[in-house]
């Protein structure tokens, strides 16, 4: 199914709401929004799954089954698949600039999928700028125009910082589970070690596995 990206303010509250639920259960204090990494995880879950879910089955955010979100986040090319097939303008989104797109999911999906350049410069958005930034910009040329946009709009990242990759890409394999699962009916497994007598592997650190697994019901 396929629908237009006109989107419902209301609805689309509701969704930032849940997914916003979430993610305050992943950090200790709540979801900073000052934070990459934090936004980015949050506006996956509302932008991608609950959002799109919704649309694609016509099912109300709120109702929306956890099981099905984590199984559209198991990696950024689900994703893709996900918002694309849903949404016919989301392509195109990709390269409007953010402040020119009024609808709000496809200013995320941008957002989300926007690369930041590790040669831009790292200003934190909620600190004082420091006192070399005003000489700068006062030792420019009208015609340079402003300083550089700062990193990330401003915001601390904690995931891989020397690389540019997008928030959709680092962000979405995994993104979530502990939270995510447990609402689900599932149960996260730190560690579990895999019985001698089945040879998993000759190498002794491979006869373990990590992931979550689920009851499943007819």
């Amino acid at each position: 199914m396929t629908a237009e990206t006109t989107t419902s303010p209301s609805t689309w509250e509701a969704a930032v709401s849940r997914a916003t639920v979430v993610a305050d259960r992943e950090r200790p204090g709540g979801m900073n929004e000052d934070c990459w990494d934090d936004v980015a995880i949050r506006d996956i879950i509302t932008v991608v799954v609950l959002y799109a879910l919704h649309v694609r089955h016509e099912t109300p955010v709120n109702e929306v089954p956890w099981s099905k979100v984590l199984w559209w986040l198991w990696d950024d090319e689900h994703v893709i698949h996900l918002v694309e097939d849903t949404f016919p303008d989301a392509g195109q989104a990709l390269t409007t600039p953010v402040d020119e797109l009024s609808d709000p999911l496809l200013a995320r999906w941008r957002w989300l999928n926007r690369p930041w350049g590790p040669e831009a410069p790292i200003r934190r958005r909620n600190v004082p700028p420091p006192p070399w930034e005003a000489l700068m910009q006062r030792g420019r040329n009208a015609a340079d125009g402003p300083l550089p946009e700062p990193r990330w709009e401003g915001m601390s990242r904690g995931i891989a910082e020397a690389l540019p990759d997008p928030a959709l890409v680092m962000n979405s394999s995994g993104v979530s589970r502990p939270s995510l699962s447990h609402q689900s009916g599932g149960f996260g497994l730190d560690r579990v070690r895999w019985p001698a007598s089945l040879r998993v592997s000759q190498v002794a650190d491979k006869r373990y596995s990590f992931e979550t697994v689920w009851r499943l019901a007819a």
